[in-house]
């Protein structure tokens, strides 16, 4: 199996803490889905045989998300998150769970078997599996010379 590795790591790190340190303080200039969207942690891996993403979708049912595959090989993992009816008599000092609507996409690659893809979802997490071709598409191709 593959991952990313330290490097996507950092990469990441610097990314969150950009958004969290940089754009935090601008929540006003920012479109409303970026400001009160939800930010879906993912790992994507690949084996010999397949590419898997995993997501964490605490709280959501398989009804709240959408996996979607466009003809440009992208596959997008969309959703939202309702928020809950809150008393008006109940007093919040900080609420930090977040609802909204979220977007994750991937560019598929040249091997992925787009027609082979499942999903299934428990507890709160969803499974991806994207089967590789046979022959790698990638593989350049002979042609006769008649």
């Amino acid at each position: 199996m593959r991952e990313f590795g330290p490097r996507f790591d950092r990469l990441a790190d610097f990314v969150d803490r950009f958004e969290d340190e940089v754009l935090g303080g601008m929540d006003a200039f920012l479109p409303s889905f970026y400001r009160e969207g939800i930010r879906v942690a993912v790992d994507v891996r690949e084996e010999d045989d397949k590419y898997s993403i995993t997501a964490d979708l605490p709280g959501m049912t398989k009804s709240d998300v959408k996996i979607e595959v466009t003809p440009e090989r992208r596959l997008t993992i969309s959703g939202e998150r309702q928020s809950e009816e809150k008393d008006e008599g109940e007093g919040y000092f900080r609420s930090e769970r977040r609802f909204g609507k979220f977007f994750r996409s991937f560019d598929l690659p040249k091997n992925a078997d787009e027609s082979g893809i499942t999903a299934k979802a428990s507890e709160g997490v969803l499974e991806i599996t994207i089967p590789k071709l046979e022959k790698d598409a990638t593989d350049a191709r002979v042609i006769d010379i008649e």
